[in-house]
């Protein structure tokens, strides 16, 4: 099924599949379904696609693939658009859904980016964004970890600056920055932890009164302080 091809100058012609519209006074629209075909004996199930019009010219755009639940009405929620990789075997791993942005140039063009956003408010609070690992299945499962959420910045070639990964405030503003040299804090570089800190005899010692403190006291809570750091990773 094909549009229309356009004149020397003109727009090509669009397709509309349409599912029928539901009853005058309660009735549920009908569902439209795109979907590969069947595979049959050891072949695989074919793919859908659904992807925007090459552009052709110098320096045209191409075309968008957009996927979009419909607009509620009333106090009802509008639909949900949903992107479902396919469920396995029955000893299979489950496929991977992935959205990825557009490859640049042959030549000089950067990839596109992938942006996630929450809804627009009307009046209400802005959309929220919710990117949860699944718990493990049953308590019975031979394998019952949880899966992880994972945050990974581009690696650099030829010499390029390392992607960074960066958690900002609703102004904008830089928190917490990594790359593949270490962290800053606040909007700084980020730097390498330092050489190790070497504490001998060291005594757990939180607590000191300032006004007989001694030295011996004061260098005990630094040792604390120096191994508290160094649980949470940020020294060595």
């Amino acid at each position: 099924m094909f549009g229309g091809t356009g004149g020397t100058t003109g727009t090509g012609g669009n397709v509309l599949i349409v599912a029928g519209a539901g009853g005058s006074t309660s009735g549920t629209g009908g569902i439209l379904t795109v979907r590969g075909g069947a595979g049959n004996g050891s072949g695989d199930g074919g793919s859908a696609n659904l992807t925007g019009g090459a552009a052709t010219g110098t320096n045209q755009t191409g075309g968008i693939a957009a996927v979009t639940g419909g607009a509620g009405i009333g106090n009802q929620s509008g639909g949900a658009a949903n992107v479902i990789a396919g469920a396995s075997g029955a000893t299979g791993n489950g496929a991977s859904a992935t959205v990825q942005g557009g490859a640049g140039g042959a030549t000089s063009g950067a990839g596109g980016n992938v942006a996630i956003n929450g809804g627009t408010p009307t009046d209400g609070v802005g959309g929220s964004i919710v990117i949860t690992a699944r718990a493990a299945a049953t308590t019975t499962a031979t394998s019952r970890a949880g899966g992880s959420v994972i945050l990974q910045a581009g690696a650099a070639v030829s010499g390029g600056a390392d992607g960074l990964v960066q958690i900002k405030d609703s102004a904008g503003a830089v928190k917490v920055g990594y790359n593949a040299t270490g962290v800053g804090w606040f909007a700084a570089t980020p730097v390498a932890r330092p050489a190790a800190y070497t504490v001998t005899n060291p005594v757990s010692n939180r607590t000191f009164d300032t006004t007989i403190v001694t030295a011996q006291q004061l260098a005990q809570v630094l040792g604390t302080l120096i191994a508290d750091f160094k649980a949470y990773g940020l020294l060595q």
